[in-house]
């Protein structure tokens, strides 16, 4: 297993030399990211904040819009959608990407994510708007999401063979991601905060890991259907308890709280060496890194999970959809970093990291705080695998194409993968991995989002005149 350690960091640094050459000393695909954030903010006329209220009052069912579901067995509500996609950000990226970006980009890349965070909730309108204008219906229920309106982008502009490519392209990369960095990253996590519980699970990773993938099976094998309705169950619950521990444990050290707000500004726009990469240019660009991947927009997933709403209009979709980095990436990453640095955790053991960190800091406000906060990692953890299992259904199916043997095979796929994580002692490749794979998925979706940005600017327009 070392050997095949060893050759995953091999792979990691010869992909990021190729994917990370950098412009004016700062990564492309970064500035190509957030290049395709700043368009899409602009060309919404930063609709993040002007329909910020309307979005809530979708999600939370009020009677402030009128416009009609259209109804369907093989769909699910705008709730359920918003709870899947959630799940797949929410989950432990949250807790420990806040600690990789404190490690290697310093305090200050805490207040650069939630900037990102607001920045990227036009760029998730953009993507789900369109994956679900573009879905399609079989036996199985929708499909949508970035494959149909990345090959319709191309197809549009007469690139029809550029057009399938990409779409297959962005297919192959994410299901890489999935199982690199997603699948194994986060079931090697839930098997650390497991042993954290527990003396007991100590030298047991595949006794857990086993059992993991069984109740992950169960869940999964019962598609989109069921995936919904246990995560719109299990994502308040779990938000709830984390975030009492979380403000807990901040009032435990309620006089480093002052002093720790303006270490983050401070750090944000300083020469900062308290990381890895030093400077400002530096903190950015770790700050970014993990924004994308907490909250996922410019990535394109969660247009796969609100294409099975029940919906008319495409633009209602994408409003629901836009809140979720207040949650995911403005929230939870950025609470779960504060209590690192309140705690002054990542000081106090310079050579921990991962969930250990997170655990270590909210333990130290209250030894109870270890079970409850390790419950939270697993639940979180358990989530963001059930979201990405279904993720990795759908990309894998657009490959091979969609039907009940292959759906099967690939969710066998993704229990065996669950349980071989145990094999992982070191994370720290996989969530690499994660970040090169994450944003060469950001290539061919802003292409597709530059390319009809005038039909989601349409659909917003047919929304507004017909439904509010």
């Amino acid at each position: 297993m070392n050997d095949i350690v060893y050759a995953l960091k091999i792979f990691e640094k010869f992909l990021y030399k190729i994917v990370f050459f950098r412009v004016f000393d700062v990564p492309f695909l970064i500035l190509w990211a957030l290049c395709g954030y700043c368009f899409c903010f602009i060309r919404s006329k930063a609709i993040n904040i002007r329909y910020f209220i309307n979005a809530f009052s979708i999600l939370l069912g009020f009677n402030l819009i009128k416009s009609e579901d259209v109804c369907s067995k093989k769909a699910v509500s705008h709730y359920q959608a918003f709870a899947t996609a959630i799940a797949g950000s929410i989950g432990l990226g949250a807790i420990v990407g806040s600690v990789f970006a404190i490690k290697m980009g310093g305090p200050g890349s805490l207040l650069w994510i939630v900037i990102f965070g607001i920045l990227s909730m036009s760029t998730k309108f953009f993507e789900v708007t369109l994956g679900f204008r573009f879905r399609t219906e079989d036996k199985l229920g929708y499909l949508g999401g970035p494959f149909a309106y990345i090959k319709y982008a191309f197809e549009r502009i007469g690139f029809i063979k550029f057009g399938k490519f990409s779409a297959q392209f962005y297919a192959v990369i994410m299901t890489f991601n999935v199982i690199l960095g997603i699948l194994l990253f986060q079931s090697n996590q839930v098997i650390s905060a497991t042993k954290q519980i527990n003396n007991f699970f100590i030298n047991k990773e595949f006794i857990i890991s086993g059992f993991y993938a069984v109740l992950i099976g169960i869940i999964i094998f019962g598609g989109l259907k069921r995936i919904s309705n246990f995560v719109s169950g299990l994502v308040p619950v779990m938000m709830l308890i984390y975030l009492s521990i979380v403000f807990f444990t901040i009032f435990y050290y309620k006089e480093n709280i002052l002093s720790s707000l303006s270490l983050i500004v401070n750090d944000a726009f300083t020469n900062s060496k308290s990381g890895i990469f030093g400077g400002i240019i530096g903190v950015v660009i770790v700050a970014f890194n993990r924004a994308l991947y907490t909250c996922e927009a410019g990535i394109g997933t969660s247009s796969i999970a609100h294409s099975g709403t029940n919906e008319k209009y495409p633009a209602k979709v994408g409003l629901v959809a836009m809140i979720e980095p207040i949650f995911d990436t403005c929230i939870m990453c950025f609470l779960s970093g504060f209590v690192i640095i309140v705690s002054k955790a990542y000081i106090i053991y310079p050579d921990v990291t991962g969930i250990e960190l997170a655990v270590l800091a909210f333990e130290s406000s209250a030894h109870y705080n270890l079970f409850l906060i390790s419950t939270c990692s697993i639940l979180f953890g358990l989530s963001t695998i059930i979201s990405y299992s279904y993720y990795l259904e759908i990309a894998i199916t657009y490959l091979l194409g969609r039907n009940i043997k292959n759906t099967y095979v690939i969710r066998i796929i993704s229990i065996v993968i669950i349980f071989l994580s145990a094999c992982f002692a070191d994370p720290s490749v996989l969530i690499g991995i994660c970040d090169i794979f994450f944003i060469l998925l950001t290539i061919p979706n802003f292409m597709a989002i530059y390319l009809l940005n005038d039909i989601v600017i349409l659909e917003l327009k047919k929304y507004i005149n017909n439904a509010l």
